[in-house]
């Protein structure tokens, strides 16, 4: 199935999330991908790999920085005079295990060179960003613990949300009699990213 959405979306680099794969089973990632295909994922700093990123060989990667949280890769498109830099995330679900996330987002930022040239943060962040995120935000109070430490780590980043478009919410609970959705996953920007790349997450929430 992984390498068939390939072949039909023909990207040039990517990551999976929500993975879980045991150190002893990578052979399964290598697999999945096509012929010559390289991949990176992060078991070293977890007891599965959560986030696994692939890319073609045209792409050159250098993997700058990997947490249980997220994989931080310098990417160069030398055919297209291309250096980006994108952070892949998937988030601890508890709100005292992600500020682990945030910290680094910031140090990021204050201390390497991404703070000077095009960087994405995106994945799945398991938090909101704001009370419309939540469906029944017009109706209840909704649960907003974790969402002033993302909005200050964003901050603290030098980072902000890329403009989307697709679905409104990004999970859901999977209970028809009281259902609930959230938008979750996000694309998070730079503004050297916003100048050179416009438009380069308009549908990364499109189903």
């Amino acid at each position: 199935m992984v390498k068939e959405w390939i072949s039909n979306h023909i990207p040039l680099f990517g990551a999976y999330l929500e993975t879980h794969i045991q150190p002893s089973n990578t052979s399964r990632i290598s697999n999945s991908l096509p012929v010559r295909w390289k991949f990176f994922e992060n078991s070293s700093s977890h007891e599965a790999a959560r986030i696994v990123v692939g890319w073609h060989p045209s792409v050159t990667m250098t993997i700058y920085q990997s947490t249980p949280q997220a994989i931080t890769c310098g990417i160069v498109l030398l055919s297209e005079n291309i250096n980006l830099t994108v952070t892949f995330v998937y988030a601890y679900n508890q709100v005292e295990d992600r500020l682990q996330l945030w910290n680094d987002l910031a140090t990021l930022n204050a201390t390497t060179p991404v703070a000077n040239y095009p960087w994405a943060v995106l994945g799945d962040f398991n938090q909101i960003l704001r009370d419309e995120h939540h469906s029944d935000h017009l109706s209840l109070n909704v649960n907003v613990t974790g969402m002033d430490d993302f909005n200050l780590a964003i901050q603290e980043a030098d980072l902000f949300e890329a403009q989307s478009k697709g679905l409104r919410y990004t999970w859901w609970n999977n209970q028809d009699n009281n259902p609930v959705s959230k938008r979750i996953d996000h694309a998070l920007i730079n503004q050297h990213w916003a100048t050179k790349f416009p438009d380069s997450f308009s549908e990364f929430l499109e189903p």
